[in-house]
């Protein structure tokens, strides 16, 4: 679903549906997998007002066709993940075989881990950013529950990409995010995070003309777009990269493990590297609380 629809059978291979009809017919049964649909939803959904929508019988021939496609060697006439149910049909399938319910909790995962390994939750976000291959159900444009489900799931995309930043950021990654982020904000040129996010990635960097640059074009479309001015949050960024503010720089894992007053030549009294592995975890920790802190915006 998380791009053009794509059907992959039990051996491997795509299967096609070549029919308008039964992939919007398939998509709708997918968003609402599970759950029983009656035939007027069905056409209500899909045909609207249309003076050409059909009769429920009709729609039988349709789903028929659509269940020959998904399952070429089934012998009973309502056989198949289609299921035929009294009060109407239902796509019977697992969340593991759907990309939109692994996209889900791959994100719900990272989420909530418990772990402060940084790196762990970033390859987290990372596989479930990877399901995506386009816009939600691109080939179904008409049909309305597409569009809702395209909206909502696109909104839950951007939020997984923004914390994956928030992730790189946390692990020094910033001259890597400079472009990628750039293209972001000029998709979606009122989302203060990403701007905030440009702004730190573009100041580690050595950039704080850019990065005060990118504050101003920031507030710009605020005020052109809504007619306000950016939240307190990104205003005491600006104010901060203009200080040149300690705590925007990053600090590595190693610097925060040796901290002055315990040389890095010191290792042989009782716990040290018990004390040192606990230290790294609560300077991982503390890293990603400060930047979600400045940066949900």
């Amino acid at each position: 679903m998380l791009g053009l629809i794509v059907v992959i059978g039990v051996d491997g291979a795509a299967i096609e549906v070549t029919s308008r009809t039964q992939r919007a017919i398939l998509a709708l049964l997918l968003i609402h997998r599970n759950e029983v649909l009656s035939a007027d939803r069905i056409i209500e959904e899909i045909w609207g007002d249309d003076e050409s929508r059909p009769r429920p019988k009709s729609l039988q021939f349709h789903i028929s066709k659509l269940r020959d496609a998904l399952d070429p060697t089934r012998t009973s006439g309502h056989g198949g993940v289609i299921r035929t149910h009294p009060a109407g049909y239902v796509l019977e399938v697992a969340d593991e075989q759907v990309d939109v319910a692994n996209f889900e909790r791959l994100v719900n995962d990272a989420g909530r881990s418990e772990t402060v390994d940084l790196s762990e939750q970033r390859a987290t976000l990372d596989d479930g950013l990877s399901l995506w291959r386009g816009r939600v159900l691109d080939d179904v444009p008409e049909l309305r529950s597409a569009q809702a489900e395209a909206e909502r799931l696109g909104e839950l995309w951007l939020e997984a990409m923004e914390r994956r930043i928030d992730l790189d950021l946390a692990l020094g990654r910033h001259a890597g995010l400079v472009a990628e982020i750039e293209v972001l904000v000029q998709q979606h040129p009122l989302r203060e995070r990403l701007w905030g996010q440009l702004v730190v990635s573009l100041y580690r960097c050595g950039r704080q003309a850019e990065a005060l640059r990118a504050f101003q074009q920031a507030r710009d479309q605020l005020v052109e777009e809504l007619g306000i001015e950016p939240s307190a949050a990104l205003r005491d960024l600006e104010v901060r990269v203009l200080q040149q503010d300690p705590s925007l720089d990053f600090v590595s894992e190693e610097a925060a493990a040796y901290p002055n007053n315990i040389p890095a030549s010191i290792s042989g009294f009782v716990g040290r590297e018990q004390e040192i592995s606990a230290l790294k975890r609560l300077v991982a920790e503390h890293r990603l609380i400060h930047t979600s802190v400045v940066y949900s915006l």
